[in-house]
């Protein structure tokens, strides 16, 4: 049954010093039928081990822009091509997002966007600050919804000033509903007068499943609407009726228009990765990336990633479809429009968790998380694969080891050019994160 959680120890950021059990399952994941999940993974990372412990010389850890009780990374890039980092930070009861963009391997002063005492924080479905033109910054994040002890709702907010100032927030959807909303990605609009914000939305889900009892079949949908600077809402869309109630999606601005993935689900429970491509302003009909027949009554908590250079779009993904845990890779030529056949990237010990880059030299890096079966400390595994000829050629290999079996939130990573990339992570243990960053095969100044 659902834990009663009062609202003022609802809070995923609150004036104490350490939080209750609750506080932190709510901070870890939120939606309906995970409940027990996010337990487990509370019990074995309370006292998780700090930092991360290069495997090798290819791994350099450089200077983080974020400081102490720092979580949740995100990377993106800004308007020419450098990594932006964004992260929360909690400091005297509030969590703050900021951000950072990396030129010349020097970050920038952080800059604060917004803070607040009723946000929710988790390693999955983490907020967001994207560059969508020289003139126009955005950002999202989850808060609260007292009305319904699991509910959360989504704010968004935009910069014309380069990110000294923002605008009011508001919340891209208008359901009204007291029900889950996020995992978030944001795209540019047709112009610098308007921005995308796609979504899994539940208001259409049932709220009252206990946790472990699957779902409900009306079931989360994968939403889309536009946000005006001005203000305003509309063009608001279903991408896709029926998805995954908790796999983070992914976005990538083909060279016809965003492209989203997501993990799908079914009335039979299937949960492959699908895509649907913006359009003239219509979502296409969603279509798998690769047939994997994976069937789970619950949800693994583990999206695709998505990367695109010119006319080509790369997506990976974890499937444990047959009993057999793999990361695989698929690879579109022809801007998002059609998926070759997907290769298999890794098997066996593999956790998912994966990230994505490609650099203009069309070479693609993959990053994922192992599960050890033994007592060993999990790695992320990067393997980079090269487009020059006409099958995928892998080119090099490498892993970074955790000093925890159990490790908290998803590695991000960012292509840097010729085969360099960062890697940016959340280490430490739930009470006391820290976001690092490693780079690779660039000879960036190290920390």
């Amino acid at each position: 049954m659902k834990p009663n959680i009062s609202p003022s120890t609802r809070r995923s950021v609150n004036r104490t010093a350490k939080p209750s059990i609750h506080q932190t399952i709510r901070s870890v994941v939120l939606w309906p039928g995970l409940r027990l999940f996010a337990l487990f993974i509370f019990i074995l990372q309370i006292g998780g081990c700090d930092g991360l412990a290069p495997s090798g010389s290819t791994f350099t850890e450089i200077a983080s822009p974020a400081g102490s009780n720092s979580q949740s990374p995100r990377l993106s890039q800004d308007a020419n091509g450098n990594p932006l980092l964004s992260w929360i930070e909690s400091e005297g009861g509030y969590a703050i997002l900021k951000y950072s963009t990396m030129v010349q391997g020097q970050w920038s002063p952080p800059q604060e966007v917004a803070r607040g005492d009723d946000w929710v924080l988790n390693g999955a479905d983490t907020p967001s600050v994207v560059q969508l033109s020289n003139s126009l910054l955005a950002a999202h994040w989850l808060v609260e919804n007292p009305a319904a002890p699991y509910a959360y709702d989504i704010l968004v907010s935009h910069s014309l000033s380069n990110g000294k100032t923002w605008s009011n927030p508001l919340t891209p959807h208008t359901d009204g509903t007291a029900t889950e909303h996020g995992f978030v990605n944001l795209y540019k609009g047709e112009n610098d007068q308007s921005y995308g914000v796609v979504w899994l939305d539940g208001r259409n889900a049932s709220m009252q499943s206990p946790a472990g009892h699957g779902h409900n079949m009306s079931g989360v949908a994968l939403r889309s609407a536009i946000i005006g600077i001005d203000g305003s809402v509309y063009d608001q869309q279903v991408v896709d009726d029926l998805v995954c109630d908790c796999c983070p999606t992914a976005l990538t601005r083909g060279p016809q228009g965003p492209v989203v993935a997501y993990r799908n689900r079914d009335e039979t429970e299937q949960r492959d990765i699908f895509y649907a491509q913006l359009r003239e302003g219509q979502w296409s009909t969603p279509s798998s990336v690769g047939f994997d027949d994976w069937h789970i009554t619950g949800c693994p908590v583990n999206g695709p990633a998505i990367a695109s250079s010119s006319d080509t779009v790369a997506v990976a993904w974890f499937t444990a479809a047959g009993g057999r845990k793999s990361v695989r890779l698929a690879v579109s030529r022809d801007g998002g429009q059609t998926f070759g056949l997907p290769i298999e990237v890794d098997h066996g010990d593999v956790g998912g968790r994966v990230s994505l880059a490609m650099d203009r030299a069309k070479q693609i890096t993959v990053s994922w998380l192992t599960a050890p079966v033994t007592n060993d400390p999990a790695q992320i595994r990067l393997a980079t694969f090269s487009l020059a000829g006409k099958t995928l050629a892998r080119v090099s290999q490498t892993s970074v080891a955790l000093e925890t079996k159990k490790p908290n939130g998803i590695p991000v990573i960012a292509a840097l050019g010729n085969g360099a990339g960062i890697l940016v992570w959340t280490s430490g243990s739930v009470r006391s994160p820290k976001v690092r960053v490693f780079s690779w095969g660039s000879g960036l100044t190290e920390k």
